[in-house]
């Protein structure tokens, strides 16, 4: 079995909104927890996915992972050195331009281009290079796939599971794209409100999630898609549409199960106090091959 490269433990990222004039001049404010105690990890030459509602704190996750913003508490370990309170630092600085033109499959002549003249395809696959000019043994993929039609989407996700084998990479992947999640990740965590509620391997994940955010993040994707077809015929799908993806509206309980509000499982068994007692917010629980889940009724 490969060796763990990444562990996350107990991570939180806490940031202060300050509304009004009083709260301006004492320095207090709302504290919002944008990532809120999240644990996980990542072996060698693996790609997890990560995947969640905007909002609900990937992109803070990766940018915390990567030294890029500081955690308010818990633990970064990168092969086996705690790089939590660590500065980032410039880095080795190499000059392989060619020899990553090749490694991204772009051309020689693309050299001399300017930004502007590359196409979006080819613009991901220099940001790739970019990345590729350390030598790095783990990426944090954010969206690497997002504003690019099927085909280029298809040539990326290619090409960074070439890589992977060939440099042994090892990624944590971040995308709104369930399929191509699906399709590049072996796991996939999924975060509601700052906390995982799910994590499990990529095909169980997608086909028997155990938590009901899960299953509904999964089936409003097979809804988007039937509304894209319709609304070639129809323009009232165009508010069906509206009205499908109008279900999250990110309101957090003040305790218990931050999904009860609008949980059908919490509803279907006639409002249970558990998940609405405050000491009592279900933790992730092994269900069985690895699979943890955040139910009380999982």
């Amino acid at each position: 079995m490969n060796r763990t490269i990444l562990e996350v433990t107990d991570l939180r990222k806490e940031y202060s909104q300050r509304r009004g004039l009083i709260s301006m001049l004492t320095g207090q404010g709302r504290v919002i927890p944008a990532v809120d105690g999240v644990s996980f990890y990542l072996r060698e030459n693996e790609t997890v996915g990560l995947v969640g509602e905007s909002g609900c704190g990937k992109t803070t996750i990766g940018r915390t992972v990567l030294r890029l913003t500081d955690p308010s508490s818990g633990r970064v370990v990168f092969d086996g050195r705690d790089i939590t309170n660590e500065r980032p630092s410039d880095g080795e600085i190499a000059i392989r331009i060619r020899e990553l033109l090749e490694q991204v499959s772009l051309k020689d002549s693309k050299l001399a281009n300017f930004p502007s003249e590359l196409s979006g395809g080819e613009k991901r696959r220099v940001g790739i290079a970019r990345v590729l000019a350390v030598r790095p043994r783990l990426i944090v993929a954010d969206e690497p796939t997002s504003a690019l039609d099927i085909s280029i989407q298809a040539q990326v996700v290619n090409l960074l599971r070439d890589l992977q084998k060939d440099l042994g990479l090892t990624y944590l992947f971040i995308s709104h794209d369930l399929p191509v999640v699906e399709l590049v990740s072996q796991k996939v965590a999924v975060m509601y409100l700052g906390r995982i509620v799910e994590m499990g391997l990529a095909e169980n994940i997608a086909h028997q999630p155990r938590h009901p955010y899960t299953g509904i993040l999964w089936s409003s994707l097979a809804d988007k898609q039937t509304t894209e077809v319709n609304r070639r015929v129809d323009d009232v799908t165009v508010e069906r549409e509206r009205r499908t993806w109008g279900v999250f509206d990110f309101e957090q309980p003040v305790s218990g199960c931050r999904f009860a509000p609008r949980c059908p499982l919490y509803k279907d068994k006639g409002s249970p106090a558990v998940c609405t007692d405050p000491a009592s917010e279900p933790q992730l629980r092994d269900v069985g091959h690895g699979h943890v889940v955040a139910c009380h009724f999982a």
